[in-house]
């Protein structure tokens, strides 16, 4: 499509584009300031050698097998178990609907062995305390199943200050180039409907234009 070809579509379409995007931008400032805030509560364990093990040895094989990625992995998915969360569910006294909004997220900080957990929520002081039922949860089933390893609370969970979310402003972002693409392709449906008609109206008026000429010639010889 040429430049001229461009300002033509945004002269005659415009008013369609813009709409859209008001309608997205708008949609989006609504809906987001109806959500709730969301808190985020977060903790940190860390991954060693378990006290039990008496030798030096044991020590170091289980350092050893700690390097391996697996290992490490493996204990990132603890947390956010369901096994783990009915366990930090029964410590804190709640039921599994009470803490359904709650979300769970773990996280291995690079080239250590260091897990982040985070619980996110709708009320600050239940995120922050369910994170660390979580985290007194996760090392007491590490003890239970695993011999030679076992995890310690690094960083305990505090209670946020400040929510996270909604993202007021992701969210007008999105709203708004998803108005604006919406409203382009609406544009251009319109615009191609529109050549699309006038060209049927030029071939039929091209394909009645030598039936009236023969007329007119049957006209004359008359």
């Amino acid at each position: 499509m040429s430049l001229e070809a461009v300002k033509l579509f945004l002269k005659r379409y415009w008013w369609m584009i813009l709409l859209a995007f008001a309608i997205g931008f708008g949609s989006a400032a609504f809906f987001t300031r109806r959500r709730p805030p969301t808190y985020r509560a977060t903790t940190t364990l860390v991954v060693g050698p378990n006290e039990t093990l008496k030798t030096p040895r044991e020590v170091v094989d289980s350092l050893n097998t700690l390097d391996r990625r697996s290992v490490v992995a493996t204990f990132a998915r603890l947390p956010a178990s369901r096994t783990v969360r009915e366990r930090a569910g029964q410590q804190l006294q709640l039921g599994e609907a009470q803490l359904t909004p709650y979300e769970v997220r773990t996280a291995v900080i690079p080239d250590t062995n260091v897990l982040e957990v985070s619980v996110e929520g709708p009320d600050a002081r239940l995120a922050a305390a369910f994170a660390e039922a979580v985290a007194n949860q996760t090392t007491g089933y590490t003890r239970e199943f695993y011999g030679i390893y076992g995890m310690k609370v690094l960083d305990a969970a505090k209670e946020p200050t400040e929510a996270v979310g909604p993202g007021l402003s992701r969210s007008l972002l999105a709203g708004a180039i998803l108005g604006l693409l919406i409203g382009v392709g609406v544009a251009s449906l319109f615009d191609f409907a529109r050549r699309a008609g006038r060209a049927r109206r030029e071939r039929r008026a091209a394909a009645a234009r030598p039936l009236r000429e023969r007329e007119r010639g049957v006209e004359r010889y008359v």
